[in-house]
């Protein structure tokens, strides 16, 4: 299964959506720079004191300044330039526990505000990664506004899901749920025992920021699969209808494609070079499909075709 870098996207019908109107208002915090710009998608990290020169390896740039200056709104003293990432308690099944936040990744809006993507990775009280192969990243989104020479928290939405493994969410698309209506899909992965699986959270940066549903995007058993056995490998690509399908949000298009085979071994052949044996593969079935999945006002639910991704 190849990991996707991106997804293709089509514009989507109009959103009455809009980040208009703050939760509550918070103590600037100075930025090195007021006018606000896109941001790359990882936190660069810097020295512990001013004066110190940076990495070399982690270049002190305008971008990297600006992020730090984002962090340091939304967690104050709890944020650690010099580490990248802040302590901090978030809920989680009504409990509340320790997490280092991280920058995963941010996009200016045209009205000048930024939205802020942080993970949370479990933690305990002094700040050590208590992670493992089970342990999800938490989703927490910022919206941030310039005022004078710094920055405000216009809005929260912590612990809004947890996904992915070794707490990390994962990787964040950015897409446009309608004209001008931004939102990002969450593409969070793990492997077990050969098996390889990936999903697709939606999130509107609506008034509320919400998840919109998750579906099953990718999966293969490449590492888990033998002689004479089931083995598969498919993968999917995310867009959205147009505006003339007139659904609010969008319908999601989701375009299927792989392959289900088996393979056998030849033990009268001689092996490949650094297989350690001969195998021949055969093609079962190929898969080229589409599924559309609308939201139902709770989450995006399938209404037409299937979603071809094994479970496992």
């Amino acid at each position: 299964m190849a990991l996707r870098a991106g997804l293709p996207l089509l514009a989507g019908v109009v959103l009455l959506i809009g980040l208009g109107g703050c939760k509550r208002d918070e103590p600037v915090v100075p930025a090195p720079q007021p006018t606000v710009h896109n941001a790359p998608p990882a936190l660069a990290g810097t020295a512990s004191t001013p004066k110190a020169a940076p990495a070399a390896s982690v270049p002190d740039t305008p971008e990297s300044q600006r992020q730090r200056a984002w962090m340091q709104t939304i967690f104050g003293d709890a944020y650690d330039p010099a580490k990248g990432r802040a302590l901090a308690q978030l809920e989680i099944d009504g409990n509340r526990q320790n997490h280092l936040m991280t920058l995963v990744s941010s996009r200016s809006l045209p009205d000048g505000q930024v939205v802020v993507v942080v993970n949370g990775a479990p933690a305990d009280e002094d700040g050590k990664e208590t992670v493992y192969h089970g342990a999800q990243g938490v989703l927490n989104v910022y919206v941030l506004r310039a005022q004078d020479a710094g920055w405000q928290v216009a809005e929260r939405r912590e612990s809004l899901s947890s996904m992915g493994t070794w707490g990390n969410i994962g990787d964040v698309d950015w897409v446009e749920l309608g004209p001008g209506k931004p939102g990002f899909i969450v593409r969070s992965s793990g492997t077990w025992q050969g098996h390889t699986g990936e999903w697709a959270n939606i999130i509107e940066l609506g008034a509320p920021i919400r998840e919109l549903g998750a579906i099953s995007l990718a999966s293969d058993n490449e590492g888990g699969c033998g002689p004479d056995m089931e083995c598969w490998d498919v993968d999917g690509i995310i867009r959205f209808a147009d505006a003339s399908a007139g659904a609010n949000p969008p319908d999601m298009l989701v375009d299927f494609s792989g392959k289900r085979y088996h393979f056998t071994e030849d033990p009268d052949q001689e092996p490949d070079q650094g297989q350690g044996r001969a195998i021949t593969t055969h093609l079962d079935a190929t898969i080229r499909q589409t599924a559309r999945y609308r939201f139902d006002g709770k989450t995006y639910a399938l209404v037409e075709g299937s979603n071809p991704v094994p479970g496992f």
